[in-house]
């Protein structure tokens, strides 16, 4: 088991630096590249650490709950825990396609379902296939774990933990980070883990309703490929990563008293 924690320590300018450091523990292997060589010897990726209530999800009987159609592919739609309102307002127009061919379980944000279950209704309104939108303003961890094992492709932000959860739970994806002039953590979380193939990444500018609805008919419409990403997603992180973080932190404790 590897054993991995760091100190970082401010310098005079008040800017943060690596100080004395004991062990790095990173969450994508390509974070590497961003250390000192004089500590490459010390770096271990731990993966990220994950709720454990979240560690496995709900399969069985989990359509059923959610009143899913069992005829057709689940897509899960994640925005954050505040919601997205791009991804909120690309669903919404791509929905009339989308219902077509799956699912649609959509967490919206709490401040958002009121509008946004509106205006999925005036949009569905005369649609064959309006009872395949289920929106929620708020999943807790039970409804999360359904949703995660009944959706076949999930959409999400890319947070960090996002992004661990979905792959622990080895469902393909395709991720939406915020643009980097908010976040540049999000987008390179996204493009860490789309070179594994475990997901395509879709920027929020070419965030294009057609651009959705073709990349997640591509996915769902090939097993193999929906298989795949699966496969590799469940490679991307350890779900030990909070145990051997936690380890290592007393390791290094007991160190010191001895």
């Amino acid at each position: 088991m590897t054993k991995v924690v760091t100190r970082i320590a401010p310098s005079p300018t008040g800017q943060m630096h690596i100080g004395t450091v004991v062990k790095i523990a990173i969450a994508f292997d390509s974070a590497a590249a961003h250390f000192p060589k004089n500590v490459q010897d010390k770096i271990a990726r731990t993966g990220i650490p994950i709720r454990k209530a979240l560690l496995h999800t709900e399969s069985q009987g989990a359509k059923q709950e959610l009143g899913l159609d069992m005829n057709v592919p689940t897509i899960f739609v994640l925005g954050g825990s505040q919601g997205s309102m791009k991804i909120n307002e690309a669903i919404l127009t791509a929905l009339p396609d989308m219902v077509a061919f799956a699912n649609i379980v959509h967490q919206t944000g709490s401040a958002n379902i009121l509008e946004v279950e509106k205006v999925a209704y005036v949009i569905l309104a005369e649609h064959p296939h309006k009872g395949r939108y289920h929106a929620f303003g708020y999943l807790n961890e039970r409804a999360m774990r359904q949703a995660g094992g009944a959706a076949d492709l999930i959409i999400s932000r890319a947070g960090a933990n996002s992004i661990a959860e979905i792959a622990t739970w080895g469902k393909p994806s395709i991720i939406i980070p915020i643009p980097e002039a908010v976040s540049h953590d999000q987008r390179t979380n996204a493009y860490a883990y789309a070179r594994t193939g475990a997901a395509v990444v879709i920027e929020e500018e070419n965030l294009a309703p057609h651009i959705l609805v073709a990349e997640a008919k591509r996915i769902l419409g090939g097993p193999a490929l929906a298989s795949s990403m699966g496969e590799k997603a469940k490679g991307f992180t350890d779900p030990d990563a909070a145990q051997v973080i936690a380890l290592a932190v007393l390791d290094i404790a007991l160190s010191h008293e001895a």
